[in-house]
């Protein structure tokens, strides 16, 4: 363990910092971190021009990014990896290494190995480890697992998979909540310039089969006959590789005027606090870092069964759509505003009691100090 009057040298790694819930989290580390305690790193994989939290550059860090990129470097790509990541681990000289995501948590246990790198590392799995791992990747986990000293969960329902899956004894696993900034529970933000009029239900997230945007459009194109929508209008928040199929299906049932994609923005507060209700239709979720911020400014909530495993949305919180998308969403635009609201402000009420940043924060360092005493 570092000299007690010495500041703790934690290196923070992740693939990239686009926006996404478990790249929030690791901005809100990078942010949050008592620089009186700890001299902070962060190592990115591929360029500082594609991180959406561009906030943290202007933290007291060390950065290094590593300007990787598949279609680039091809069949380099992972001895220019393992080899950006050695040298960062030598110029750093880092007391504990803190990764998350797939891509991290392998490509750093695996350089660390060929390095001899003697700093504990943490691995943070932010996602349902059954459906969210490809088989590879769960090769790999079941190859470097022992390499982590400690693994944050951010649930318990992926603490549970790993343990039995993996075989990984509970007391090297600790299950930590998404944390959130206290940003997200103010009132009267400025409106977003580009936004639509009327009542707005909003989606956020990565156009990816898991996030499930097609069977929201469906629902929609569902009920847009029956003329339950009224002033109802719908924002998707984001982008991906199913975009375009997305825009199809909507072209396809003639939606244009009902659905509006928008590209991901820094100015999140602003667009929740814009919107009346948040439709997370997900087929799974680890934690959901959207439905935190949602919850916190104060939207009415509708989350699909199986992507709330936290159970942060329950009945006095929000509505669970335990039978359809479709019928739950009929069910929710047909309440009053006083109706979806007083759910709203449970909701909110409840993260901001339970999931603050603080609380998450200092869980995380209570892990670093029980890492470093154990190596």
């Amino acid at each position: 363990m570092p000299n007690d009057r010495a500041r703790i040298r934690v290196l923070l790694v992740i693939a990239g910092l686009p926006a996404g819930g478990a790249e929030r989290q690791m901005a809100l580390l990078a942010e949050n971190l008592d620089r009186s305690k700890f001299d902070v790193g962060l190592l990115i994989f591929n360029s500082a021009e594609k991180i959406h939290y561009q906030e943290v550059l202007n933290l007291p860090l060390w950065f290094r990014a590593l300007n990787l990129s598949p279609a680039k470097d091809r069949l380099l790509l992972i001895p220019k990896l393992v080899c950006g990541i050695r040298h960062a681990l030598t110029d750093f000289k880092p007391d504990i290494i803190h990764t998350t995501l797939n891509v991290a948590n392998h490509a750093v246990r695996f350089a660390a190995l060929m390095s001899r790198c003697k700093a504990p590392i943490v691995t943070s799995v932010r996602v349902e480890y059954r459906p969210s791992y490809a088989p590879s990747e769960k090769r790999l986990e079941r190859l470097l697992w022992r390499r982590s000293k400690h693994i944050i969960c951010n649930s318990g329902t992926t603490k549970e998979q790993l343990k039995t899956d993996l075989g990984i004894p509970a007391n090297r696993m600790t299950t930590i909540p998404n944390g959130i900034n206290k940003v997200f529970f103010k009132d009267s933000l400025e409106r977003p310039a580009v936004w639509p009029k009327g009542k707005i239900a909003l989606t956020v997230g990565r156009f990816t089969q898991q996030k499930n945007h097609t069977a929201l459009v469906e629902a929609i194109a569902a009920l847009e006959p029956r003329g339950t929508l009224t002033d109802w209008h719908f924002v998707f928040l984001g982008d991906g590789p199913l975009q375009d199929t997305i825009l199809s299906l909507i072209h396809q049932h003639a939606l244009q005027e009902r659905i509006r994609i928008m590209p991901p923005t820094q100015n999140m507060p602003a667009v929740y606090q814009a919107s009346d209700l948040f439709i997370l239709p997900s087929l799974y979720e680890g934690m959901s870092n959207a439905v935190l911020e949602a919850a916190a400014s104060k939207c009415a909530i509708i989350v699909n069964k199986n992507a709330d495993n936290v159970g942060l949305i329950n009945d006095d919180r929000g509505w669970v759509a335990r039978n359809s998308i479709q019928d739950t969403l009929e069910t929710v635009i047909s309440l009053t505003d006083e109706e979806r609201a007083q759910k709203a402000n449970t909701a909110s009420a409840y993260v901001e009691q339970n999931f603050g940043a603080k609380i998450s924060m200092n869980k995380t360092v209570a892990v670093y100090r029980t890492v470093l005493e154990l190596s």
